[in-house]
Formats: structure tokens, sequence, C-alpha cells
């Protein structure tokens, strides 16, 4: 944790294959308020990697999470993703702007799938973390 609703995060990855340029992404979050509570999902999209380094993307929540992935990695801005390259993510941060202002005190977890064209999962990435979202002007 960076400060109060602020995580960042660090990861290599490394693909055994090149991913063809038909490769989707799948990002989901959900956020869960209270312990045993049933998770609210928060958005479950699915796009071509490929298409989306070509057009904007319309949805503040997913922009802003696009915008920090390109910010803190070397994922590059073109296609394909290569094989036997490491790519790195560094302070990826996740901020209480990411999540709806309702959430209040909640548990998240954000999943970035890769998926062939037909479906069939390649790799999965969860960040999973807690936050405590503050009214503005209360301290916490």
């Amino acid at each position: 944790m960076l400060s109060t609703s602020r995580y960042a995060y660090n990861m290599l990855i490394e693909f055994n294959r090149d991913f063809p340029i038909s490769t989707n992404i799948r990002l989901m979050a959900m956020y869960y308020g209270k312990p045993n509570s049933k998770a609210v999902k928060l958005f479950d999209v699915k796009f071509n990697w490929c298409d989306m380094l070509q057009h904007t993307v319309a949805v503040p929540v997913i922009k802003s999470i696009l915008v920090e992935m390109t910010r803190s990695s070397n994922f590059p801005l073109t296609c394909p993703l290569k094989a036997n390259y490491t790519y790195t993510i560094e302070n990826f941060i996740i901020t209480e702007e990411m999540l709806p202002p309702y959430a209040g005190t909640c548990n998240f977890s954000y999943y970035m799938e890769f998926i062939t064209k037909q479906g069939k999962l390649i790799s999965r990435i969860d960040f999973k973390g807690s936050a405590e979202l503050i009214p503005k002007g209360r301290k916490s």
C-alpha cells in the first residue's frame, strides 16, 4: 500500500509463444462490501488487444486502467505480443478513483485474461486488494 486507497503492483510476464493478432483481452472488476457478501461486478468487457491500440476506450474506469497499464509497463503499442520477451509492469497504481464512489470500505478484484479467438484461456492476471474510500474533506 502506498497510502490510503493507493496500491502499487509490480510483475514480470513472459509468454512462451507469440500471441496472434486475434488475441482478445478480458478485463473484469468486482468488489465485495461486507465479509461473506456477494460480489458486485463493476464491469466485464472483452476486446481485441490490437483493435484497442487503434481506438479510444469510452468507459472511464477501463480507460484509466489501460492508461495506467501503458504508463507502468513496456507492453507494446503495436501487435502482436511476442514470445520469449520479458514484459514488465512497474508501479501499476490502483486508486480509489478506479472504484465507484458508493463502494465504501470494500475488497476488490481486477482480472485481466488473454483469450484466443476460439475462447481458450491463455493467461490470467489477478489484482486483489482492500480499500476504504474516505469522503472528501474527512481525514482518515
